[in-house]
């Protein structure tokens, strides 16, 4: 079924309601006395991006020198006099990874695992597949995409009652097909083994640690894989590149792009990530590999974080995440004290992506890289 446009008086409400919401902002930052620089960036980026035909709800969040600015446009579902809000949830997708990574940091720093460690070291039973040339896949090989790991299990893999033990039976039929950290290969699957090796390195559920080690000691209580139904009833609603609501959970994705977030929980996330405050945060920059883009500027993949660092030494940080219903980006510089973290219940990466770059120029111009 082909999307087609929303009748006229939808378009006027939505109209309606993008102007009733720059009202709203300009005068909310009007009156803490913050000196309005972000709407005249923002609100002209939000309108681009809201009169394309698919697009149904956006949120964004900035982190600028220590002052937060939150914005929101359109509807959390089709339908609905319902804007998004600071308490609305989207699935993240693939930021998940980054979530991952930083249990993975955390892991090696209390010397529970190490980095270049053999996966196999971790996992129940044989699985000499799990190599090529007698080098086998190694941990940091599972948050930059080298293990050579397939993109998905495709056959099971997301269907209703899909399990650990299923997910391993599945693992047994890989085949390495080049040594292991000298080949880009963009892997799901490797996320989720990750997952399960660090439930049994910790005793813990993946969602345990998740609170344990991130949720709870950067205050974030909107967060999760599976949420509960009073959480769902703040769920936005996903739809595909077709205009189709997105039904799927995405619980059996897990680690790879399960997690559930909100713009407040996703703004203490971006500041730490600028702040570097973390020592397993400052490890998921390690470079994985890497590669020269001229200028003097260099490409680098951390610990499910890329990177692009400056002759000067200015980083930027970036990931983003995509799935049928959902897309989102989030980017930031340390040096600069500045980021962004923009979510769609909409897929539409590209769209989202230029809305990102869009405010960040406007706000830093002379960051752009």
């Amino acid at each position: 079924m082909n999307y087609s446009p929303p009748p006229k008086k939808s378009l006027l409400f939505a109209t309606h309601l993008l102007i009733g919401l720059c009202t709203l902002s300009m005068l909310a930052n009007a009156q803490s006395g913050t000196k309005v620089i972000t709407d005249p960036i923002v609100l002209p980026a939000a309108e681009k991006f809201m009169a394309n035909p698919k697009a149904v709800g956006l949120s964004i969040g900035i982190y600028d020198q220590g002052r937060q600015y939150t914005y929101h446009f359109g509807t959390t579902a089709k339908g609905k006099a319902t804007r998004p809000a600071d308490s609305t949830l989207y699935t993240i997708a693939s930021i998940t990874k980054t979530f991952t990574a930083l249990l993975l940091a955390q892991a090696t720093i209390e010397k529970k695992v190490k980095l270049d460690d053999d996966i196999r070291k971790y996992l129940k039973g044989d699985y000499p597949n799990l190599e090529y040339a007698g080098q086998p896949v190694r941990l940091f090989h599972l948050v930059s995409h080298v293990s050579r790991l397939p993109f998905a299990f495709t056959e099971l893999a997301g269907k209703p009652g899909y399990s650990r033990e299923d997910f391993f039976e599945q693992l047994h039929t890989v085949r390495i097909d080049t040594v292991p950290g000298v080949k880009y290969q963009y892997s799901n699957p490797a996320a989720i083994l990750l997952s399960y090796i660090l439930e049994d390195v910790y005793g813990k559920s993946f969602e345990g640690l998740l609170k344990e080690k991130i949720f709870d000691p950067l205050g974030m209580k909107h967060s999760g894989i599976r949420l509960s139904e009073s959480e769902m009833g703040c769920m936005a609603t996903g739809y595909t590149a077709q205009g189709q609501p997105d039904t799927s959970s995405y619980i059996q994705m897990g680690a790879a792009g399960g997690l559930k977030s909100d713009i407040s929980d996703m703004l203490l996330y971006l500041k730490a990530q600028i702040k570097e405050d973390s020592e397993a945060i400052r490890l998921t920059r390690k470079e994985s590999w890497g590669f020269e883009m001229g200028n003097g500027s260099r490409y680098s993949c951390g610990l499910n974080w890329q990177l692009i660092t400056k002759p000067d030494g200015n980083r930027r940080i970036f990931q983003d995440g995509n799935v049928p219903g959902y897309s989102s980006k989030i980017v930031l510089f340390p040096a600069k004290d500045i980021g962004v973290i923009v979510l769609s219940n909409t897929f539409l990466p590209d769209e989202l992506s230029e809305l990102a770059e869009t405010i960040l120029t406007g706000l830093r111009p002379q960051d752009r890289l």
